[in-house]
């Protein structure tokens, strides 16, 4: 007889090569063969949660979806956030490298946590416009290596649209 468990988790801190720690929520989830997987996902740094409850609260709907056994059936996005993280899971899964090369996902977690997060984490997504992505785009320096001739850092551009794209 299979007995149910209330699954809590847990979260802790992890360290990153650069930028501050963020939190990480692990729990464990049966496959279909039957088998428990630990998985993880990461919460937020400690810039944007800097105590332990405040991580909590973020992670509480999550953790009731995991209970009621709806991880896999979660709604849709309603934050670019969560969109980027759906993004992460479906499109840039570290563990496998099928669709994107190591190299590229670690540059793009790069762009996504240094510039579209931090603008954007919150940002509802039925609000985000071409004008005001536009307007961002503009106002953001140029990276090294592209001239003026692009007008717009085209590696911000692409991982922006990449992540927007599955909102459609």
């Amino acid at each position: 007889m299979n007995r149910s468990h209330y699954q809590f988790g847990s979260l802790y801190l992890e360290p990153r090569k650069k930028g501050p720690e963020v939190w990480v929520f692990r729990w464990r989830e049966r496959d279909e063969g039957g088998r428990d997987r630990l998985r993880k996902r990461i919460v937020g740094s400690t810039v944007e949660y800097p105590t332990k409850g405040q991580a909590q609260r973020a992670i509480e709907a999550h953790r009731l979806d995991l209970n009621r056994g709806t991880t896999g059936q979660t709604s849709a996005p309603q934050t670019i956030r969560q969109l980027v993280e759906h993004y992460r899971l479906k499109e840039m899964p570290m563990d496998t490298h099928e669709k994107k090369r190591r190299s590229t996902k670690l540059v793009y977690n790069t762009n996504l946590n240094t510039h579209i997060l931090p603008r954007w984490g919150r940002y509802p997504l039925k609000r985000v416009s071409t004008i005001e992505v536009e307007d961002w785009l503009s106002s953001l320096p140029l990276a090294p290596g592209f001239g003026h001739h692009t007008g717009k850092p085209a590696c911000r551009i692409g991982e922006l649209e990449r992540v927007l794209r599955l909102r459609q």
